[in-house]
């Protein structure tokens, strides 16, 4: 059983980064996309989208979110 993990996105992050509170990602699809590899796994994971305004460049493809191996991604 994993314990969850948390992601933020900021508009000061860098996709580059781990996506922790110190090292944020800058998109919302990377952090999607890290989060639908942790479920693969069995991991669920909470992304935290951090205030601020984003002006995404392409479109998000947030689908096939529903749990797997018991672990769910919420987006807040």
């Amino acid at each position: 059983d994993n314990p969850a993990q948390t992601l933020y996105v900021a508009t000061n992050g860098n996709d580059d980064n781990a996506g922790t509170t110190e090292a944020p990602f800058l998109s919302l699809q990377k952090a999607v996309d890290v989060a639908k590899e942790n479920q693969k796994n069995g991991q669920s994971t909470k992304v935290v989208i951090m205030a601020g305004t984003y002006n995404p460049t392409d479109m998000i493809r947030i689908y096939d979110l529903a749990p797997t191996n018991n672990a769910f991604i919420h987006i807040i």
